[in-house]
């Protein structure tokens, strides 16, 4: 279960790097970030689709270690804990309209819950 949660992670993670290498205009549009400067899409392409690629190396590698897949959930407790704090926030505070916000937000609150109970049930 473990494994395949962090498998998860590396997939989603290496596609998500996709979409925004390979479509980073429409990748930026659907977050709401509009029409950007050559710096902005530099910046956008770099955080977000470099960033990604190495979330998804991580996960693969955290995944494929057995004896490290319980740093795995620890550090998606990190990860996705501060992602849910600043988006929990950043909903009440902007109120965005975009189903597309919503849905991330709804499975970055899933992908913190999954690992919370994975450590809570495993010795």
């Amino acid at each position: 279960m473990v494994a395949a949660y962090l498998w998860l992670n590396a997939v989603m993670y290496l596609g998500l790097a996709a979409w925004c290498a390979l479509r980073p205009a429409e990748t930026a549009k659907a977050l709401g970030y509009g029409e950007l400067s050559a710096a902005g899409k530099t910046e956008f392409l770099t955080i977000y689709a470099g960033l990604e690629l190495g979330l998804a190396a991580i996960y693969a590698c955290l995944a494929w270690y057995p004896l490290l897949r319980p740093l795995g959930l620890m550090f998606s407790v990190f990860l996705y804990g501060g992602i849910v704090v600043f988006r929990l926030f950043a909903l009440r505070r902007y109120r965005p309209e975009s189903p597309v916000i919503r849905n991330l937000a709804a499975g970055e609150v899933a992908f913190l819950l999954i690992p919370v109970a994975l450590l809570v049930v495993l010795p």
